[in-house]
């Protein structure tokens, strides 16, 4: 049986998932520790509630990617290893704690207010994970990298308006700029 803990960057994502809720909420951190914008590591704690959880779980779920700032998946990175080198040592130096992390999103949404959307900015990173010791390690760089190491999946067919004989010219558009934007992003890694 797998344990999952399911995030998302907004509250009303977050409402769509059940049990979810939003990064900031299930570490107990506040919503302003990612917002440096140089990306410095955050010095808040995770809560005691978030810590037990992720204890727990094996899989940890961030829905809604395309919402995510640049620094959202260094943050997790982060309050991961903090928690689960308290399970072992080892764990330190595994990114993301050692857990599996799945993103789901669609990047025809609306990006983050205020924020590079961590897609966009990752393609100016292309080289290994910094070390987390390292005094240049930032949530910006550590989000970045870590991102680029995904596997990425792209689901092809429309299900929204498959049975739609009006699906508009727009939506063939913005796919084949998407289908574009992704074969670039191969092209680079």
């Amino acid at each position: 049986l797998c344990r999952l803990v399911a995030t998302a960057p907004t509250g009303i994502a977050a409402s769509h998932i059940a049990g979810g809720s939003t990064h900031y909420s299930f570490f107990g951190v506040g919503c302003h520790v990612d917002a440096s914008p140089t990306g410095h590591l955050p010095k808040k704690h995770p809560q005691i509630s978030a810590i037990q959880r992720v204890k727990e779980a094996d899989v940890f779920l961030l829905d809604e990617v395309s919402m995510a700032k640049d620094q959202t998946l260094g943050m997790i990175d982060f309050y991961l290893r903090t928690i689960r080198k308290e399970i072992h040592p080892f764990y330190a130096d595994q990114a993301f704690g050692g857990m599996i992390v799945i993103v789901t999103g669609d990047f025809f949404q609306l990006p983050p207010v205020q924020y590079a959307p961590l897609y966009k900015t990752v393609l100016k990173y292309s080289c290994a994970m910094p070390n987390v010791t390292s005094e240049s390690d930032n949530l910006i760089t550590r989000g970045n990298h870590l991102f680029a190491r995904f596997r990425k999946v792209e689901l092809t067919r429309q299900q929204r308006l498959q049975d739609d004989p009006n699906a508009s010219l727009e939506q063939q558009e913005r796919e084949g700029m998407h289908r574009r934007l992704i074969s670039r992003f191969r092209s680079q890694h």
